[in-house]
């Protein structure tokens, strides 16, 4: 497999990034950005020695160009949402068409946006996880792969079935698609 050069942006924890991390082989996410000071998946990123970088706490007003140019610098060929709770400006997308790949927490084009897998939960509906291209509509762009839970009568059961999913799937997603 060619050496994919990625970033990664979160928002939290990094349990998401932390499941690619302990996959054992190269390559590692050049960068890592948050949209949060101080979060664990911060921590995580620079013990296996990766820069780290703190998105302004306030997006709309961020200089994304700024962002564009770094991840350029780094010569970034991909860039992997893994619990990155924000939206992406329109022009950043375009920039990075088919580029920027998003971990969604439902069986698009099912349950969109924020508290996916709780609307899913409340709606009785098939739980699951998605991986997807990301395009200006919102958790809209190309899915490339999916994995469905089986629902038991346990909310927080469930919800920690799709967080083990969301992590096999993107290793999958990152180890198979060729990304």
């Amino acid at each position: 497999m060619k050496s994919l050069r990625w970033a990664v942006l979160i928002s939290g924890t990094g349990s998401n990034l932390q499941a690619l991390l302990d996959r054992g082989h190269d390559p590692l996410p050049l960068k890592v950005y948050s949209s949060k000071p101080g979060v664990p998946g911060l921590s995580k990123a620079k013990r296996m020695g990766i820069p780290v970088q703190v998105l302004s706490p306030n997006l709309k007003s961020f200089d994304w160009e700024s962002l564009h140019q770094d991840l350029l610098n780094h010569r970034i060929q991909k860039i992997f949402l893994l619990g990155f709770m924000r939206v992406l400006p329109e022009d950043f997308v375009q920039k990075w068409k088919n580029k920027i790949v998003n971990l969604h927490p439902s069986l698009l084009p099912l349950y969109p946006g924020l508290h996916s897998f709780e609307r899913a939960w409340a709606d009785k509906a098939n739980l699951g996880a998605s991986v997807h291209f990301v395009t200006s509509e919102l958790d809209a762009g190309q899915v490339i792969r999916q994995k469905k839970i089986f629902r038991s009568e346990n909310q927080n059961w469930d919800q920690m079935k799709l967080s083990w999913t969301e992590q096999q799937l993107i290793r999958e997603v990152f180890d198979y698609e060729h990304l």
